[in-house]
């Protein structure tokens, strides 16, 4: 049962995700804003298949029962999720109104709440592979291709939105809050 859990969080989160690319479909999207995003896609799949077929272990750890670590990691799967999808959200309805710089709600004290979101569910699904090996490749393949994308967002709304944005940058962190 609780695999079954794992993986109805899994698929309501790639739901949600393919909701808000319909979503914030646009014709006049960039080469490089596919590229990046592309580039993102291909660190964390490469995390999974590094991680899951060069440990052998792997498949014997996760067929074990779920304990209450992986129970915890679920939570924070969909808290990242929560995060992830009300930032996203916000970003909607606020584009969908003018071509206006983001500064305040989830993106008042965080530049880029979105991947915030996204490293918080992959810490989760980390927690939820039981197998430090695996969890490890996942984790810093994922956090790579996240920080490419942030990386590449940042050149670009610096370049529309020029000093407004980086009179926003100096007081805001990017991704993880008085850390990063």
């Amino acid at each position: 049962m609780s695999h079954v859990i794992f993986w109805s969080v899994i698929l309501f989160w790639v739901i949600g995700d393919i909701y808000f690319v319909f979503l914030f479909k646009r014709p006049e999207r960039d080469y490089m804003e596919s590229e990046s995003k592309f580039t993102m896609s291909s660190f964390i799949i490469f995390g999974i298949i590094v991680g899951t077929n060069v440990n052998p272990k792997f498949y014997s750890n996760w067929s074990q029962p779920f304990n209450l670590w992986r129970y915890l990691g679920i939570a924070i799967i969909l808290t990242g999720a929560f995060i992830t999808y009300k930032s996203k959200n916000q970003l909607w309805k606020h584009n969908a109104l003018s071509n206006v710089l983001l500064t305040d709600g989830m993106f008042r004290h965080i530049r880029h709440p979105q991947y915030l979101g996204l490293l918080i569910s992959f810490s989760g699904i980390a927690l939820c592979l039981f197998s430090p090996f695996t969890s490890f490749f996942f984790l810093a393949f994922s956090m790579l291709g996240i920080l490419v994308r942030v990386e590449y967002r940042e050149q670009k709304l610096i370049k529309d939105f020029k000093e407004l944005y980086l009179d926003y940058s100096r007081r805001s962190y990017k991704l993880i809050p008085f850390i990063y």
